[in-house]
């Protein structure tokens, strides 16, 4: 009997899809955000059931030297998944072949459109092996949301009709992670986009059990404290959160964290820093480690990120479920709370931006009570979606034509 059981339990173990990852960073970097974060929640929510082999950088975004304690250029052993480290030297065509080839995989899951060598060169590689049995989901990550397509415009737009035309994504399903996101697939990609699937992304497992310390948020008589956490970017537009503070007459603190990653629009931060009004400062607190960013949010009574477009926004969610309420662009799948644990306004409203602000500041202890209390059930409904699970269980499923595309 004892024979017998084993010899069932390593049936199934044969039987688990094995999902090939190419995505440029990985855990346990933290200053890339959402995609890295994205994925890292799917391993622990399918990682039992789904054979995740992940290929990524050997190092964390703007970082010279490669994470301490990984091996490099071979496979590691990482919670549920397996992760192969590169190392810079070898980023070429003929070592991303041979690990294509000798890695058995029933999907190819790519976490971008744009990223020439964990994406594109993946397709070519495919077709070059002819191992076209195996099956393809693109998730492009937000990189097709208006805000983000206008960033080197000059450089996407001529890239992407190349890319319609091309017919190296004909049979892809695209991962969407909400309609929104599904709709800006469809208007960039054409009829390049038939297969479109809307999985939401996976929070943590343990998402339902951060931040309840809000200790000496609500006390009288300091100012208000704005947080925004996110990479210093012109997608995530702080300029614009800046500008609209240059309008603020309450007393406010504006504390900013996250990894530079682009020096000209930093210094255009800082040009606008040092024209701010007395009653505002604003400090720049530097990159958050992943453990430390519930505990930040908890300091903060709004999270001012006036985003120009996320695909889903994993940010916001932790700082909901911190109990820290958000404001926030209408560039995001998030939408408005009745009782403004989410509030939504329109980048083209900058007064509406400003009277909110000033709105908060005036608020007394209990009012700002509600909005935490609020954000935390927004945070919490999500979490506990019976569907979220399901979705993308199917996702792969289909792509490895185990059940139809629907």
């Amino acid at each position: 009997m004892g024979g017998s059981v084993r010899w069932l339990c390593i049936v199934k173990m044969k039987d688990k899809l094995k999902i090939l990852t190419f995505i440029r960073w990985y855990l346990p970097g933290y200053k890339s955000g959402g995609p890295a974060r994205t994925v890292s929640n799917m391993v622990d929510r399918l990682g039992s059931e789904l054979e995740f082999r992940i290929v990524t950088t050997d190092r964390d975004m703007l970082d010279d030297n490669p994470y301490p304690g990984v091996r490099v250029d071979t496979w590691n052993r990482l919670g549920q998944a397996h992760v192969y480290y590169k190392s810079p030297e070898n980023r070429t065509s003929r070592v991303f072949t041979k690990l294509v080839s000798e890695t058995p995989h029933d999907v190819l899951y790519l976490n971008s459109f744009f990223d020439f060598t964990y994406s594109l060169q993946l397709l070519w590689i495919r077709q070059k092996l002819r191992t076209l049995d195996s099956g393809v989901v693109i998730a492009p990550r937000g990189e097709f949301s208006p805000g983000a397509l206008e960033i080197k415009r000059w450089k996407k737009e001529p890239f992407r009709w190349l890319m319609r035309f091309s017919r190296m994504y004909r049979n892809v399903i695209w991962h969407a992670s909400s309609e929104h996101e599904a709709q800006d697939i469809q208007h960039a990609m054409g009829g390049e986009s038939n297969h479109i699937y809307i999985a939401p992304n996976l929070p943590p497992s343990n998402a339902e059990s951060g931040g309840d310390n809000k200790s000496g948020v609500n006390s009288p008589g300091r100012p208000l404290k704005l947080v925004f956490l996110s990479r210093i970017s012109p997608k995530k537009n702080l300029t614009f959160a800046l500008q609209i503070l240059k309008r603020i007459k309450a007393s406010v603190v504006f504390d900013i964290y996250g990894p530079v990653d682009d020096e000209p629009y930093w210094r255009d931060c800082r040009a606008i820093i040092k024209k701010l009004p007395r009653n505002v400062q604003a400090h720049y607190k530097g990159s958050v480690p992943h453990d430390r960013v519930s505990s930040t949010f908890s300091m903060y009574d709004l999270f001012f990120f006036p985003t120009r477009g996320e695909n889903f926004g994993h940010v916001i969610l932790e700082s909901l479920a911190a109990k820290t309420p958000v404001l926030i662009s209408d560039k995001t799948p998030w939408t408005e709370d009745e009782k403004s644990g989410c509030k939504v306004i329109s980048l083209s409203d900058l007064n509406g931006y400003s009277s909110y602000i000033e709105a908060f500041a005036r608020m007394d202890g209990a009012a700002r009570s509600v909005r935490m209390a609020a954000a935390r059930q927004i945070a919490d409904a999500f979490v506990q979606r019976e569907d979220l699970i399901e979705k993308n269980r199917r996702l792969f499923n289909m792509a490895a034509g185990k059940v139809p595309f629907s």
